[in-house]
């Protein structure tokens, strides 16, 4: 049975919808002021870090086997595999899986781990509900699903992350 790990919420301290249009004034390194959305600064920079602390924390811990996280999307996907790359222990194998993935590459996501191996295994939320893969002994769900919202506004459908219910 896998262990469940609930993240510490940043939302508990703010919630999006708080900071949701408020713009933050940075200084870039030629000296431009730039005012970049707090949320961005927040959903980027923030949460990829407790992610990996958690991840690093599971993978070290005493649970041993492979670790599934669910993660909104692609692109936070992607930042956690450059984050955690270079610091896996030797025996783990990381592995994404979301649906752009060729078929190769997401059948391996979803194989055992080979003997003497584990796995980390990070999926998009959309997969949460369907997903079985051997040899997991530790879950951690971001919390965060990223879902498509009609805008009335510019008549488009577009991608919002929020919390997963």
């Amino acid at each position: 049975m896998p262990v469940w790990v609930a993240p510490m919420d940043p939302a508990a301290w703010i919630a999006p919808e708080q900071i949701e249009g408020v713009l933050v004034a940075l200084r870039s390194p030629a000296g431009a002021l730039l005012f970049v959305p707090l949320y961005a600064l927040w959903v980027t920079l923030l949460l990829p870090g407790v992610w990996a602390s958690m991840v690093a924390g599971a993978l070290y811990g005493t649970w041993g086997g492979s670790v599934l996280v669910f993660l909104p999307g692609q692109a936070e996907i992607r930042r956690l595999v450059e984050q955690l790359h270079d610091d896996l222990p030797a025996d783990v194998e990381l592995t994404p899986l979301y649906g752009d993935l060729d078929a190769r590459a997401q059948d391996a996501a979803v194989a055992p781990a080979a003997e003497g191996r584990r796995k980390l295994v990070l999926a998009t939320a959309l997969a949460e509900s369907s997903l079985t893969i051997e040899g997991i002994r530790v879950v951690i769900d971001a919390g965060w699903s990223r879902v498509s919202r009609f805008d009335p506004n510019t008549g488009l459908a577009r991608l919002v992350t929020e919390k997963a219910a």
